[in-house]
């Protein structure tokens, strides 16, 4: 082997290629994640990946959300269209009897992506499902007049409408304060 490394020869040539092979391979990958500052004010666009109903969800769930354009900064892309995003489930409560609706609603005032959280400020993400009080009170009444009493009970078993926040939903929100995020 040492034979090798006495050749002028093979020694430039092994020598040129383990200096190519370290230029390519050092600056070809970057162990350190690329940190990006998003400045105040920066709007967001989200889109729901999926449906959010009160009939499924618990208040803490973790909600899927995609950004829905380019995030851009001096004509410098931030954020691509497509990077996945959360959020929060902040109320659910489920339909109850006498026609009272569901509710469900997200909170995206800690929006996070790819580990790292952004202070968003955005009005209230929420959808209450169809009061139907009137309708159990009547149905119940009426039944009540013709059964002599009995038909009361029905109002318990008449239910409101489900709260939905349905997938595709668009959602905005401004960045709170400059913030830097990993990609």
């Amino acid at each position: 082997m040492l034979k090798i490394f006495r050749n002028n020869y093979l020694s430039k040539t092994l020598s040129i290629f383990l200096a190519f092979n370290v230029i390519i391979l050092t600056s070809s990958f970057s162990f350190v994640p690329k940190k990006v500052k998003i400045p105040a004010g920066t709007l967001v666009t989200l889109r729901l990946i999926q449906s959010v109903s009160s009939t499924d969800c618990s208040e803490g769930d973790i909600v899927n959300l995609s950004v829905l354009y380019d995030v851009k900064s001096n004509d410098k892309t931030l954020i691509t269209a497509g990077t996945r995003a959360t959020g929060i489930v902040s109320l659910c409560t489920a339909s109850k009897g006498q026609g009272k609706p569901g509710e469900v609603g997200v909170d995206i005032s800690n929006l996070r992506i790819n580990g790292s959280t952004i202070p968003l400020s955005s009005s209230p993400i929420k959808n209450k499902g169809e009061d139907k009080t009137t309708l159990a009170w009547g149905i119940g009444i009426g039944a009540c007049v013709l059964l002599f009493g009995i038909g009361i009970v029905a109002v318990f078993f008449i239910k409101g409408g489900d709260g939905v926040l349905k997938s595709g939903k668009i959602i905005e929100g401004n960045v709170v304060t400059d913030t830097e995020i990993n990609l």
